[in-house]
């Protein structure tokens, strides 16, 4: 369950500014099921918008009228956020960047774990990652925060799948020196990628995948 927590938290938020709620916006960095498996219990939540699942959804939402080449602010009162849309590793992935914390929220396109990459979707990754680069290089970003650790604290070591415990793991947090890294491997991989290893993550490729839709099929009559 992901609503009572959420919950507290604006309460205490709430109670701490002199304030009896806040809108809620659910919104995902993509929409692979571990990311929105929580979206149903805020569906009848009064003064709440989930985001969609599909990429239309979340550029209707962000105002991007130029998915994915337009990068947008998103304001929250008093902090903004960039939302950065990076397909790739699913086409209605975004990351965001926090001006005010200068965090960097990559969710499954770059932390300590495999960057799976459909082998059709080399391009489209490649260009995601040259679009938050090209943002990001005098923002000082301060870390990469990504959606999962599957690493080690040993440089390019993957805890084994399914692993019940995860001893000496990466904690969650990269540098941002470490975005150059799939930048440079992957321009110079092409469209032809190969699993290799990095200090801080693995590049893995998939099996090419269908071509997603922008928009979710329109509901017969």
């Amino acid at each position: 369950m992901v609503r009572p927590t959420i919950e507290r938290l604006i309460t205490d938020w709430a109670a701490r500014h002199h304030r009896i709620s806040i809108p809620l916006v659910v919104a995902h960095s993509h929409c692979h099921g571990d990311h929105h498996q929580g979206d149903a219990e805020f569906q009848d939540r009064p003064d709440t918008t989930v985001v969609g699942l599909y990429p239309k959804d979340v550029a209707d939402f962000f105002k991007i009228s130029d998915w994915p080449n337009e990068i947008v602010p998103y304001g929250l009162g008093g902090r903004v956020l960039d939302v950065i849309p990076t397909p790739g590793h699913q086409s209605a992935h975004v990351m965001v960047f926090d001006r005010k914390t200068r965090l960097l929220f990559s969710g499954d396109s770059l932390g300590p774990y495999r960057l799976y990459i459909p082998m059709n979707e080399a391009k489209t990754y490649r260009d995601s990652i040259d679009r938050v680069a090209a943002l990001t290089k005098d923002k000082h970003v301060s870390w990469i925060l990504g959606a999962h650790i599957e690493m080690t604290t040993k440089p390019g070591e993957l805890i084994p799948d399914e692993a019940s415990s995860h001893p000496d793991e990466h904690v969650l947090e990269i540098p941002y020196s470490s975005l150059a890294e799939p930048q440079t491997a992957l321009h110079a991989m092409g469209d032809k990628l190969v699993q290799q290893a990095h200090r801080d993550f693995v590049i893995f490729p998939k099996p090419a995948r269908e071509q997603q839709p922008f928009a979710p099929p329109t509901p017969p009559r």
